[in-house]
């Protein structure tokens, strides 16, 4: 009985090992070059003085507005800025306004592996003004 039971374990162990498979080109696992990140092409600093310039703000006169705006946003690979998402807003219309500034301008698109794909962005406004 002893024997038998060893020699089922035995065939059992060789099966095992025989038909385990050994993946070595796993295709799967292959590395992401990034050759460029999505980013708007006059560079971050503009895109700030852009914002901060052409910003409308609401009519609600005296009011101190304080706080960030966080927000995301797919740059696809035909450059255009979609799925806006909103992390936080300070409120007052800004939020809105900072959206209607981004969506029509066009971003550099990300290449990854020499093909154009589409990447997320996430920005955050800082603002911090006495609404005259």
């Amino acid at each position: 009985m002893i024997k038998k039971t060893i020699v089922f374990l035995f065939f059992c162990n060789i099966s095992f090992f025989a038909f385990s498979q050994e993946n070595k080109n796993n295709s799967q696992n292959m590395a992401v070059i990034v050759q460029q990140q999505a980013e708007y092409p006059k560079g971050e600093k503009a895109l700030y003085e852009f914002i901060y310039i052409n910003l409308k703000f609401p009519s609600t006169k005296g009011e101190l507005v304080s706080g960030d705006v966080f927000l995301s946003f797919d740059v696809m690979p035909d450059s255009s800025l979609v799925n806006f998402v909103f992390i936080s807003k300070v409120g007052y219309g800004i939020d809105e306004e900072i959206e209607k500034l981004l969506k029509p301008l066009k971003y550099r698109p990300s290449i990854q592996n020499g093909i154009l794909v589409k990447q997320n962005v996430m920005l955050s406004i800082p603002i911090n003004i006495r609404i005259p």
